[in-house]
């Protein structure tokens, strides 16, 4: 399936079952956003465990068993909604035999303003040490950034998602891309992809209960 046929099928899907225009990503960015401020009850349920290891972490947390590891450091304790700093480490081939990368480690930034408005910044710098599978082309370590935000201008919510890296990596398992959409959650959405699949624009009015028109 082609990348336009996919957003049309999304977007298309979205408004027919009557929820608001591009409302459903707010639960991804609300569950994102309540873990960073909070992550001690999900990640003590998987099993992992209070430790003290790096003074630049106020919180980290580990599964010796599995070698992962995770810390999270806020600008004001008392506020943690303002942001601040996370890494995840884990052996993901370890975990996932058929993976190809054997560590993957993240190093996030995270900004939500000063206050529980649901606006969200996040930068996100990824290392994937892989393994060349006996493939003399695949690369050994891949790294790169990945950024994701979301602001309101006016009556409009904006969404930009990306990734970028500085160097050329062969067969890359993060594909480079910017998507950038916009919309009042109720009537209208707007929104553009560029990246390694191509490019597309996307446009989707809505009145409810009447009609949908979709432009690609």
């Amino acid at each position: 399936m082609g990348v336009k046929t996919l957003v049309s099928v999304l977007a298309i899907a979205s408004c027919c079952k009557g929820a608001a225009i591009f409302s459903d990503n707010d639960e991804w960015f609300d569950a994102a956003q309540n873990f960073l401020m909070d992550p001690e009850p999900l990640v003590t349920a998987l099993g992992a465990q209070r430790v003290k290891r790096d003074t630049a972490y106020d919180k980290e947390f580990t599964i010796e068993q599995l070698g992962v590891g995770f810390g999270v450091k806020y600008t004001d304790d008392a506020n943690p909604i303002k942001g601040g700093k996370a890494y995840v480490r884990l052996p993901l081939k370890k975990l996932l035999s058929k993976a190809r990368s054997e560590i993957v480690d993240l190093r996030m930034s995270f900004n939500g303003g000063n206050a529980v408005d649901g606006l969200f910044t996040m930068n996100v710098d990824y290392t994937f040490s892989n393994s060349d599978g006996g493939k003399r082309n695949f690369c050994v370590e891949e790294n790169g950034t990945f950024t994701v935000s979301r602001k309101k201008t006016g009556d409009l919510w904006k969404t930009e998602i990306s990734t970028s890296s500085g160097g050329t990596f062969p067969n890359r398992l993060i594909p480079l891309f910017s998507i950038s959409a916009e919309s009042d959650r109720k009537t209208k959405m707007s929104g553009t992809y560029k990246g390694t699949f191509g490019s597309l624009t996307l446009n989707v009015e809505r009145v409810p209960g009447e009609k949908l028109a979709a432009e690609v």
